[in-house]
């Protein structure tokens, strides 16, 4: 039997704005990350299905993702538009939406896919 070692990136969030995270969405994505793309849709389809009503746990979720994107961005082009158009985009317009804001900050942007 062969043992897969996975080694998960630190996430630096809260050296860098004291935010102490509630979830293990870093970790879920990162792990998904060495299994590939669709690895990483279905990790995000769970989280939806699980944590979609939750409004904490879906700002998380906008962060991690927006974090996977600047991860990915310069080494894995295509890693970084599935975080991006295909997730990150749609869960800030759902973070967006339930919260009844009515206009985003940063990334968190409503766009049409």
């Amino acid at each position: 039997m062969e043992i897969l070692k996975i080694v998960i990136p630190k996430w630096n969030i809260a050296e860098i704005t004291g935010y102490d995270p509630m979830t293990t969405f870093w970790q879920d994505f990162s792990m998904a990350d060495k299994f590939g793309n669709e690895a990483i849709a279905d990790t995000y389809r769970k989280v939806k299905a699980e944590w979609k009503d939750n409004y904490k746990h879906w700002t998380e979720l906008c962060l991690v993702l927006n974090h996977k994107i600047w991860q990915w961005h310069e080494r894995d082009n295509q890693k970084a538009t599935l975080y991006d158009r295909r997730m990150a985009r749609r869960a800030a317009g759902v973070l967006l939406s339930n919260n009844g804001l009515k206009q985003s900050v940063g990334r968190c942007e409503v766009s049409p896919l």
